[in-house]
């Protein structure tokens, strides 16, 4: 319904998106962001956000080492969310994390296409709800998790994915609340339905693949090694 183009360089800015009651397309045509005091985009907005990467472009985003926080506002990652973020086009889209996780949507992430590279020095990808991918090329190196998944589910048919990760290597972690109450309504599997799966974990308690219910495979490849214990 809103449509925003950013291009350009800023070692010193943000973008940031307040609540808004439409969805919203972000094409990022060749933009450049360093935030040195909190996400470098910013979407406080829980409705769908299409994120474009146009043709041919290369796209960087920077956080900062501690973030300036709002308050009523969460600031998770380099790329913060709300709702959910579902990434499209032909670019790519580098993202560096030195202070939060790369990556974050308090509702799910959807991988159509495009090439995103994410180096963090928290979780790569962390979502509220769900990590869907049947195109393009995700390759992270994360500090802790590569791709974390809260409370839903990793569905991935088809696609690149490559996680180099410290602690779990994809993880649909959900196992209830600090209180130990389980939801029975949340199912924390992983389905793989196709594409090229690369996961290498090195933490002495890390997984490269951990489902807390259950893992399915039912095409394309994965490759899973544990260098931990």
């Amino acid at each position: 319904d809103v449509q925003y183009t950013l291009k350009g360089t800023t070692s010193n800015g943000s973008f940031k998106l307040l609540a808004s009651s439409v969805r919203s397309r972000i094409t990022m045509d060749g933009v450049n962001i360093t935030n040195p005091t909190g996400a470098a985009i910013n979407i406080q907005s829980g409705k769908t956000i299409m994120v474009e990467l146009a043709d041919g472009t290369t796209n960087t985003l920077k956080d900062g080492t501690s973030y300036t926080m709002t308050t009523g506002e969460d600031q998770k990652g380099t790329f913060f969310s709300e709702g959910q973020l579902v990434f499209s086009g032909k670019g790519s889209l580098n993202v560096q994390s030195v202070g939060g996780h790369g990556i974050v949507s308090d509702d799910y992430v959807r991988m159509r296409n495009g090439s995103i590279t994410v180096n963090s020095v928290r979780d790569g990808i962390n979502t509220n709800d769900c990590f869907i991918m049947y195109g393009g090329v995700v390759t992270i190196a994360a500090q802790q998790d590569g791709l974390d998944i809260g409370k839903g589910y990793v569905e991935i048919g088809g696609g690149k994915l490559t996680v180099n990760a410290v602690d779990e290597g994809i993880t649909a972690s959900y196992e209830g609340d600090d209180a130990g109450n389980i939801d029975p309504l949340i199912t924390p599997y992983i389905d793989v339905k196709g594409g090229l799966i690369k996961v290498v974990t090195t933490g002495e308690k890390g997984h490269a693949v951990r489902a807390m219910s259950t893992l399915s495979m039912t095409g394309g490849i994965l490759q899973a090694t544990a260098k931990g214990a």
